[in-house]
């Protein structure tokens, strides 16, 4: 008997590694997006957001005639996340409540643009479960750091192999597909690495990792969050250093930022201009092309019409209201810049219903796509929309602020950022699967995090 029991001692630990298997393979696809690959190949049979949605039905469910001590026994775990996310809950719903309010305004919009918010709120719900299971609530660091591992190793294959991933070959993205989406997926797997121990060789590791990648990417708004990102750590770290590790700080952050933009800035020397599209990125920090206008030779005269035919075919017109012709100074012609052009179809829109607002999904007409969340809040929803958006961000930030959650507060700011340069964020559901784990680890955690992340490095 000793002997069986001495056997069991030993097996214990393996069964407990065994039992982190299933759930970090679990955390790492949704985690990263990877679900939609897998279904793009015939891997993964339904969407993975389907999967997330009939999780979250079975459980319900199971809460309606489940055995009454089980139910007790959630209920009582759910209570203090209820309680302390209330507001951020509240703004979330109002939010879903909107899009299916809205649908009325707008009913030829298909019924999943619809249940997009909501979609999202459930996968929010679902990932806030998660650490009530204790092989993920013992150590989350651990999948964060192998989500952010095998996303930039997606991107370095879209490096090697242009096209496995993303759908323009001219720029990798990795798992998300889309060059802009991928930059800032980078920087969210990111964040939960970042707020811990401040400063730290792993932390300035992980920085410079997801400088590289979204260097990779070209994305301008990835690069302008990596930006805020660092900025917000690196402000945090000389709050908390004090003597020779504040100086350490600042110059590994220094080093850092400028390592990224020195690389970014270089591309012209290293096949850049090989690639129309990537020097005219360039050219744009440089200042030898416009954000807001075309510059083309009086003499390219099929780029001219290229360029002007986009123009008419993608301008929002008001009634009885023309397109106007482009400008020319004799030698050059200018042509509104696409993003120039949906930002002020973006704005045209916002005035013609300010109040109302235009309906669920409006904002993603191809004359449109704002590239803003805040302004499609707004076009699509209205004024509240746009209110209640910001209800969201804000009573995020107060929660974590109120926990002293550093991962949670830096997510809500990269979040702010993330919505100036994307209208699409209710879309991404890696990102609320990361926020609803942020949301419960502090709480599942007994407050350890947060004197973690309060404690001075």
């Amino acid at each position: 008997m000793n002997g069986l029991n001495a056997i069991r001692e030993r097996l214990r630990p393996t069964r407990g590694a065994a039992a982190l298997v299933p759930f970090a393979l679990f955390v790492t696809v949704f985690l990263t997006g990877m679900d939609r690959e897998l279904v793009r190949n015939g891997l993964l049979p339904v969407p993975g957001i389907a999967v997330i949605v009939s999780c979250m039905a079975a459980l319900a469910v199971w809460l309606t005639v489940g055995p009454a001590s089980s139910r007790a026994g959630l209920w009582q775990r759910a209570a203090p996340f209820l309680r302390c996310y209330r507001t951020f809950l509240a703004a979330f719903l109002a939010l879903g409540g909107l899009s299916l309010t809205h649908w009325l305004a707008r009913p030829d919009a298909a019924l999943r643009d619809v249940l997009t918010i909501p979609a999202a709120f459930c996968t929010c719900a679902a990932a806030a479960m998660l650490p009530m299971l204790p092989p993920v609530r013992r150590c989350p660091q651990a999948y964060f750091r192998l989500a952010f591992a095998v996303y930039c190793l997606s991107v370095g294959v879209d490096v090697l192999r242009p096209g496995t991933f993303s759908f323009l070959e001219t720029r990798p993205a990795g798992l998300a597909m889309d060059p802009n989406t991928g930059a800032y997926m980078v920087s969210l797997l990111a964040v939960p690495l970042l707020a811990h121990r401040l400063p730290s060789i792993a932390g300035l590791s992980v920085l410079g990792l997801a400088g590289l990648t979204i260097f990779l990417t070209w994305s301008r708004g990835g690069l302008l969050t990596y930006l805020a990102l660092c900025c917000g750590y690196f402000l945090l770290a000389v709050a908390r250093s004090p003597g020779r590790r504040l100086f350490i700080c600042l110059a590994s952050g220094a080093g850092a930022v400028l390592l990224v933009v020195a690389a970014w800035a270089s591309a012209q020397f290293i096949g850049g201009s090989a690639n129309a599209e990537i020097q005219y990125r360039v050219d744009l920090l440089t200042g030898q092309a416009s954000w807001f206008h075309d510059r083309v030779g009086i003499h390219e005269e099929t780029r001219i019409e290229k360029l002007s035919a986009l123009h008419d075919r993608l301008r929002w017109n008001l009634e009885g209201q023309a397109a106007p012709a482009p400008r020319t100074d004799g030698e050059y012609v200018y042509i509104e810049t696409l993003r120039f052009l949906q930002l002020k179809n973006a704005l045209r829109a916002i005035a013609a219903s300010p109040l109302w607002g235009h309906g669920t999904r409006f904002s993603g007409r191809k004359d449109m796509l704002p590239h803003n969340t805040y302004f499609a809040m707004w076009i699509d929803f209205g004024l509240p929309g746009f209110i209640l958006y910001i209800a969201f961000l804000t009573a995020g930030f107060r929660s974590f602020y109120r926990l002293r959650f550093l991962p949670g507060m830096f997510l809500v700011g990269l979040l702010v950022f993330w919505s100036m340069f994307s209208g699409t964020i209710f879309d991404e559901f890696p990102l609320f699967m990361m926020l609803g784990l942020l949301l419960s680890l502090p709480l599942e955690n007994g407050g350890n995090d947060r004197k973690q992340a309060a404690a001075p490095s």
